[in-house]
C-alpha cells in the first residue's frame, strides 16, 4: 500500500515537473512532436489507471497543460487528434469524487482550446447534461 502511494506522489511530481518545462519551451515542433508521441500516449493510459490518485494526476496535469498552451495554435492540433477529450469525457463518471471534480476542472480548460462540442460531435445541450 505505502509503495502504490509514493507511486502515485512520485508520478504526480514528475506530472508537474514536465508541466513547468514545457511552459519555458519554445513553440518548436519537437515540442509538439513530444507531445503527440510521448506525453499524450502516457497521460492516456494514466487516466484509465486502477489507483484514483494517478488518474486524478493525469487529469490535473491535463488542466495545467490546457491553461499554460491554450493559444498555442500546435497544441489545439494536438489535442484535437489525442482522443482525450473522449477520456476526459468519460471521467466525468469515475466511482471518485475528487477524479470526477478534477475532470470538470480540465473540461473547462479543454473547452476553450479546442471545438469540444464539435469533436464530440454533440449538441452544448448534450454536453452540459454530462
Amino acid at each position: 500500500m505505502l509503495s502504490s502511494l509514493l507511486s502515485s506522489q512520485v508520478l504526480k511530481k514528475a506530472m508537474q515537473a514536465v508541466s513547468r518545462w514545457l511552459c519555458f519551451c519554445s513553440d518548436s515542433a519537437a515540442i509538439w512532436l513530444f507531445l503527440n508521441e510521448d506525453l499524450i500516449p502516457v497521460l492516456k493510459k494514466r487516466l484509465c489507471d486502477v489507483r484514483w490518485e494517478v488518474r486524478d494526476s493525469a487529469l490535473e496535469l491535463l488542466t495545467q497543460l490546457a491553461e499554460q498552451l491554450r493559444e498555442k495554435p500546435g497544441f489545439r492540433t494536438v489535442l484535437s487528434g489525442s482522443g482525450l477529450p473522449v477520456l476526459l469525457l468519460s471521467s466525468l463518471s469515475d466511482p471518485e469524487s475528487y477524479v470526477r471534480a478534477s475532470a470538470i476542472t480540465a473540461l473547462g480548460q479543454v473547452a476553450l482550446v479546442s471545438a469540444l462540442a464539435q469533436e464530440l460531435q454533440v449538441t452544448p445541450q448534450e454536453l452540459a447534461l454530462l
